[in-house]
């Protein structure tokens, strides 16, 4: 167990591989030591995708819901947050092509951190195409990611194509 920063309580877990042919490999395939501002383009396989996809979901990412002000409707958000900006900007090229889909990208620069922070975002209709394929039948991923694309897909009330979100021939994303 790890302690966050100069905290004492240790409650973060920590692993550590010793295997010099998978650190080879990871590096192979584009990461990096240091990954959080250095992460580039990386090689995966496209029959893979949607599994790596929500990994990062997972671990960088929130859906988000609430009630929208003028017209009283929910509202879902799928947000990934990076501060690698040519990986995040990379992520964001394979999402809109695999899942033929629209996203936005925002940065943001904090006063107290070195780095801006990257977010990319997708409205409600994205987020019901991407995580109703990354989070399919029997897939393992976080039980409040689950949840919450259980709930995000169920609501389906004023569906429309706000903005062109959707790429002509969404639907079934790209084939792997």
């Amino acid at each position: 167990m790890k302690a966050r920063g100069a905290k004492k309580v240790k409650k973060y877990s920590h692993l550590t591989f010793g295997d010099v042919r998978f650190y080879h490999y990871l590096l192979g395939i584009g990461f990096v030591q240091r990954k959080s501002t250095q992460l580039g383009i990386l090689k995966i396989n496209m029959s893979y995708f949607a599994d790596f996809l929500r990994g990062v979901i997972d671990g960088d990412g929130s859906i988000s819901t609430w009630i929208h002000k003028s017209n009283q409707h929910r509202q879902w958000s799928l947000r990934i947050t990076s501060a690698a900006p040519t990986f995040i900007s990379w992520l964001r090229v394979e999402i809109e092509q695999y899942f033929n889909v629209r996203g936005k990208l925002y940065h943001y620069s904090y006063t107290y951190k070195k780095n801006p922070i990257y977010i990319l975002k997708f409205g409600k209709i994205a987020t019901q195409q991407i995580i109703g394929q990354t989070y399919y039948k029997d897939a393992t991923g976080l039980s409040r990611k689950i949840q919450l694309k259980t709930e995000c897909l169920r609501d389906g009330k004023k569906m429309v194509n706000y903005g062109g979100v959707l790429c002509p021939g969404a639907g079934t994303g790209r084939q792997p």
